[in-house]
């Protein structure tokens, strides 16, 4: 006969399965995550809002490219989004990862800020990314962690600048953009700074 299992081993019995569930989980959130920041993606969207008889606007959304020095064919696969031929490009920050990238990035966007563009700003734009658990970022609004080494982030924001992308940093502005069909659209548009850090602060 058998001794009876103590009650600490009963405990553990009956926490392996939580336990090992929690680890699993973790593990298909990291996997999860490091697939997304190699992933690389163009969905096309058709969206009839321009009046009728207008000239067809292209427009390239980026976002959240989160550029590493390691990521070689993504740098490709950014310069090769020129051959879309966009009449404008609204970049929607979080473009570096490291302050080695900034450069990196520049120079894969080369093409594309020739064009007509527009940028706001994404957290990692400011400041590099922290390993954390995945599971936070579903737990409510970021935060901050006070050691996250800062960016270059005004060398950055600087260069589309000098290429001619207009600042949308809680502020509006209106561009003309020439499109493929040679006719000039009038563009209003209108951004906030990062609302995870606190930053948004639209005046109107």
């Amino acid at each position: 006969m058998r001794p009876a299992a103590s009650p600490a081993r009963r405990m553990f019995r009956a926490a392996a399965p939580a336990a090992a569930g929690l680890a699993a989980t973790a593990g298909l959130g990291l996997a999860w995550g490091l697939a997304e920041a190699e992933a690389r993606t163009v969905r096309t969207h058709r969206l009839a809002v321009l009046p009728a008889g207008s000239a067809p606007l292209r427009v390239l959304h980026l976002s959240d490219i989160h550029l590493l020095p390691r990521h070689r064919a993504k740098r490709a696969w950014l310069r090769g989004l020129d051959a879309l031929e966009p009449d404008l490009v609204v970049n929607t920050g979080d473009n570096v990862s490291a302050a080695a990238s900034v450069p990196l990035v520049l120079d894969a966007l080369g093409p594309l800020l020739a064009r007509p563009g527009v940028f706001v700003p994404g957290s990692n734009d400011y400041y590099a990314p922290k390993a954390a658990n995945p599971l936070r970022y579903f737990a409510g609004p970021s935060r901050m962690d006070a050691d996250r080494p800062r960016l270059p982030s005004d060398v950055l924001f600087g260069a589309f600048r000098v290429a001619g992308w207009a600042d949308l940093t809680n502020r509006g502005a209106a561009l003309a953009v020439p499109t493929r069909a040679g006719t000039t659209l009038e563009v209003l548009a209108a951004g906030t700074d990062d609302p995870h850090l606190g930053l948004d602060a639209w005046a109107g």
